[in-house]
């Protein structure tokens, strides 16, 4: 009698850690999942980008590419501007570029040491601002998002 007892409390045991481990490996699944739906806000799929841009083979080169586009098309709008000042000005100013969901470029507020000297060299980086052309948003799990990066612009007299 207790051999018998003794084989069927090891028998249910052995079922019941069976069904246990089923359902650690259940839970283990299910917390991969969940895992995987969190998203790094700060990171993108793909970046923003010019489309003659898509030539090149990964991504930090078709960022690269897309910068140095940009940064040519203020380059030659900053050229065409004359400013001039009865002192010396040698200042960086930090631009921020957002790039809207639809490829919008827009000139944030500028950050300078020497702000209320810098006024018509706000006017004309808006201007600049105002008429680059649409590039192609930054994408997020096949979603466009909004992006922003930061631009220095050197003044020298």
């Amino acid at each position: 009698m207790p051999k018998k007892i003794l084989l069927s409390i090891l028998f249910l045991c052995s079922i019941w850690s069976c069904n246990n481990f089923d359902d650690k490996q259940a839970r283990t699944i299910s917390d991969a999942r969940v895992l995987d739906t969190i998203i790094d806000l700060k990171q993108v799929d793909f970046y923003p980008m010019y489309a003659v841009c898509s030539t090149c083979t990964s991504k930090e080169a078709q960022w690269k590419c897309s910068q140095e586009i940009l940064m040519n098309y203020i380059r030659d709008c900053v050229a065409g501007f004359h400013y001039s000042s009865s002192q010396d000005l040698n200042d960086t100013i930090i631009i921020q570029l957002h790039i809207s969901k639809k490829g919008e470029v827009v000139l944030l507020p500028l950050a300078s040491k020497n702000a209320k000297k810098l006024g018509q060299i706000k006017r004309m980086l808006l201007q600049c601002a105002d008429s680059i052309p649409l590039i192609q948003p930054a994408i997020k799990r096949a979603i466009p998002v909004s992006s922003t990066f930061t631009l220095p612009v050197i003044i020298k007299n």
